[in-house]
């Protein structure tokens, strides 16, 4: 019954509490309260309930503890067997990161049946779990044999699926495609981790991948005699490779040469800039073009499984071909949106992201998942219908994925400047010139400033110099730009106030979750305007725990974006009405959840994505260097070891990081931790901090930094911290802070 599943969440609770020491531990054995917690949470689950959905990774958690006792896995298999398979759906990355574990066999008869009922729910993870196993070479016979074992239990969506990722990769700009190459290329000899031979694989793997594409008709007819030379110098390379890679220095010298070889290809501009216009399926991949739905295996429409409730994959939405034309964003890495044809007569727009790890941005929606779950079950965040808006992400391979497009939806920087005049677009522009103006003072002679302007700006600026250029700025255009183009999506005032106030409580909702995950890099373009409903939405989580803050030349030091045209759409309200109130009861929802969240975000450490992995090595390269150039680095190597050690700790710091925060560490506490990371920050570091600690009168200087804060306390810091003149005029240029 319901009320018997409640009870045993509630026992579950306390033994997982009293297992992890936060509360007094009653005279039963760690053995018996582990096994209370793990056939309690699936008894309930087997009646039915959403929050011992929601402990499933805190079980899964145990089993990545070193001392974890054997019984263990025997027992989580025996409970987990007469759990519905679709209770498990949401927790496929912390299945699947177990199959490289000793816990595998705790999970594999699960992720089995997983395969067999839902096998296009588990198709692309699966792919993605098993390659990378690959790749990092630790598949022994028993996990090979499990996933020959998920293969046949996906039947023929395995081959089709792997057919379509191949086919989506074609999308990628071939120039980009040798970048990416040489950065994997370069990456491979810095790796101390892998002995000689390992490097050796991984850099043939790469190159035989690689001359497998240039030399596809569809790259060919794109870019022509560049995708020629492409082959020839990869051809070149795998003799340079045989004959280079007898030892680690003349393994490093062959993959220079490659690298170099492969930078010296000319690719002719006038080719470039025809690839650059094709608009046609056609040009890039003829078989997405000219698809065809197989009898035997009907490929579904990506993202409709979304673990929240029990799915019914007979009236799910089958690709029965693709639209034509492709749209071609004028970002760096130029993803193409592509029109996916379902057998119900609609058209279902995907953005195609090629030579990227989406796993990062499929798990913040699986933790926005989780966040939204625990405030509907909230009374007062159930109330007022506060949540995040989601989107699909799937990562099909560690270098193609596919994002769900949001239809009716429009980047926050395009929708303010569709309300500019003429005469505001000019003010614009001006604006950028003011800020590189002010810069110069601290690099004069340059005409435009570089990192260096904003590291003095950091160190140097007054705070009256600072405050007065930044206001300045702001005055350059209407304050009330965005709110006057939500007003104009309005039928009459009562309709302005319904959008206001979904505004308000999306944009305190989003930033108050973002904070807790430490996701930055907030630009006007992060964020989208639902040009229905006028709510918010965060887009690209790139930079998240703290790293912008952490590896940033320039690092942000603000929590979330709360600038001027997003404060003055609540006027005459001020930022303590509706954005406070909003952020409180978001806070406390998440506060009163810690444990659940927490265990959900251990899986960035049990599986870390090539992000994290990338992040971690740059915080440990520097931090290794920089202690070993100081007295007193023998603390950090004692604590770490190693920088592999570093490396394996990063994922562990920045979890910990975020139960400060969800303890009530004081907001300005954790921005020096990070800032504290951040090496190119050592030099001026004291300087800094005090910019994050604030001005003596401001609010979050008055609030005392060793307790733990109530919400209020720390809604109160963070809203201080975010709107501060002071610390956004010193902000890189791009951010734009003064709009």
């Amino acid at each position: 019954s319901s009320e018997e599943a409640q009870h045993r969440v509630q026992l579950a609770d306390f033994c997982f509490k009293a297992l992890t020491k936060k509360m007094p531990k009653p005279a039963v054995s760690s053995d018996d309260l582990l096994q209370l917690v793990v056939e309690n949470v699936f008894a309930a689950c087997r009646a039915g309930s959403e929050k011992a959905r929601l402990m499933i990774p805190r079980i899964l958690s145990f089993l990545t503890q070193p001392d974890m006792p054997g019984w263990l896995c025997v027992l989580v298999n025996a409970c987990t067997a007469s759990v519905p398979e679709w209770m498990f759906l949401q927790w496929q990355p912390q299945l699947l990161a177990l199959m490289s574990t000793d816990s595998k066999d705790a999970i594999t008869h699960t992720l089995a049946r997983l395969c067999k009922a839902y096998p296009q729910a588990l198709l692309y993870s699966v792919i993605l779990a098993h390659d990378q196993l690959k790749e990092a070479a630790i598949v022994p016979e028993l996990t090979e044999a499990a996933f020959k074992e998920f293969q046949k239990a996906l039947g023929g969506a395995w081959a089709h699926g792997n057919r379509l990722l191949e086919e989506l990769f074609q999308l990628h700009d071939p120039d980009l495609m040798v970048k990416d190459l040489r950065d994997e290329l370069k990456g491979i000899p810095d790796d101390k981790m892998l002995n000689l031979d390992r490097q050796k694989t991984l850099a043939s793997d790469a190159i035989a991948s690689a001359i497998k594409v240039f030399s596809s008709h569809s790259i060919k007819k794109r870019c022509g005699s560049y995708a020629t030379a492409i082959v020839t110098v990869l051809n070149g390379a795998t003799k340079d490779l045989a004959k280079g890679g007898k030892n680690s220095k003349s393994f490093a010298k062959a993959i220079t040469k490659i690298t170099q070889d492969l930078y010296l290809v000319e690719f002719k501009d006038a080719d470039r800039r025809r690839m650059r216009k094709q608009t046609n399926l056609g040009a890039y991949s003829q078989y997405l073009a000219d698809f065809q739905p197989d009898a035997t295996c009907h490929l579904e429409i990506p993202g409709q499984y979304t673990g929240v409730s029990k799915p019914l994959p007979d009236h799910h939405v089958h690709i029965q071909g693709f639209g034509d034309g492709v749209k071609i964003l004028p970002s760096i890495r130029r993803p193409k949106r592509v029109s996916l044809l379902g057998d119900d007569e609609l058209n279902y727009h995907f953005l195609v992201k090629a030579g990227e790890d989406l796993r990062t941005d499929d798990r913040m929606q699986q933790v926005f998942a989780v966040m939204n779950a625990m405030m509907r079950r909230d009374p007062v965040c159930n109330q007022q219908s506060l949540s995040l808006r989601r989107y699909a992400v799937v990562p099909m391979s560690t270098r193609v994925g596919v994002l769900e497009w949001m239809d009716n939806t429009q980047p926050v920087k395009e929708f303010i400047q569709g309300g500019f005049t003429p005469h505001e677009t000019d003010s614009y522009h001006r604006m950028a010139g003011h800020y590189n103006t002010f810069l110069k003072k601290y690099e004069p002679g340059r005409k435009d400033p570089t990192v260096a302007a904003f590291t003095a700006l950091l160190s140097k600026g007054t705070a009256s110099d600072v405050v007065k250029s930044f206001n300045e700025r702001s005055q350059f255009l209407r304050s009330t730009i965005l709110r006057d183009n939500l007003k104009a999506m309005a039928d009459g005032p009562e309709a302005f106030f319904n959008i206001r106030q979904h505004f308000g409580r999306t944009l305190s909702t989003m930033n108050a979750c973002h904070y807790l995950l430490g996701i930055g890099d907030r630009h006007l373009s992060n964020s989208m305007v639902d040009l229905t409903s006028g709510g918010i939405v965060g887009i690209d989580f790139g930079h998240n725990f703290g790293s912008a803050t952490q590896l940033l030349p320039v690092p942000e030091l603000f929590p979330f974006r709360l600038t001027r045209q997003f404060e003055s759409v609540f006027v005459p309200h001020s930022r303590d009405g509706l954005l406070r109130h909003v952020m409180i009861h978001v806070l406390k929802c998440m506060r009163e959840n810690a444990d659940s969240l927490v265990s959900v975000l251990e899986v960035f450490v049990n599986e870390p994505t090539l992000d994290w992995q990338q992040h971690a090595r740059k915080v440990a390269k520097s931090t290794f260097k920089s202690a070993s150039e100081h007295e007193g680095s023998q603390v950090l190597q004692s604590q770490a070891g190693s920088l592999d050690d570093v490396i394996d700790n990063f994922a562990k710091e920045n979890v910990l990081i975020a139960e400060a925060k969800l303890r009530g560490e004081h907001p300005a506490t954790v921005m020096c931790r990070d800032l504290a990371k951040n090496q190119k920050m050592k030099n001026i570091l004291s300087k800094v901090k005090e910019l994050a600690l604030g001005q003596r009168d401001s609010i979050r200087r008055g609030i005392p930094l060793a307790s733990a804060l109530s919400v209020e306390d720390q809604v109160d810091c963070l809203l201080d911290l975010a709107t501060d003149p002071n610390v956004l005029g010193r902000a890189w240029k791009g951010w734009e802070p003064y709009v």
